[in-house]
């Protein structure tokens, strides 16, 4: 599993010596891994990191899209601003033309 994957992955396991699958969870992305015997406390506990990670990537993904829509914005504006200052220069430049034809 990449970073950029949504899923997320917990382990239970009734195997407590099991540090060369440490190693390879974190390499396919296992979140977190508890061992058996497991309460309700330990599920929820889990659970909740795995929510709030959950939240934490979306909450970070809103706030860069927020930020590119406001730079977004801006460039549109500056695309406009550009275009009339475009069309009035050709305007003027067409305006001198239509004026020294007329008076040369």
């Amino acid at each position: 599993m990449s970073e950029k994957s949504d899923v997320k992955i917990a382990i239970i396991s009734g195997y407590d010596y099991f540090e060369y699958a440490q190693k390879a969870f974190k390499k396919i992305g296992v979140e977190d891994y508890i061992l058996k015997p497991v309460s309700k406390t330990d599920i929820n506990e889990i659970i909740s990191k795995l929510i709030y990670k959950v939240w934490k990537k979306i909450k970070r993904y809103n706030e860069a899209r927020k930020k590119l829509l406001i730079k977004l914005a801006k460039l549109r504006n500056l695309i406009k601003i550009f275009l009339i200052a475009s069309i009035k220069d050709i305007l003027t430049k067409k305006l001198k033309k239509k004026i020294q034809r007329y008076f040369l």
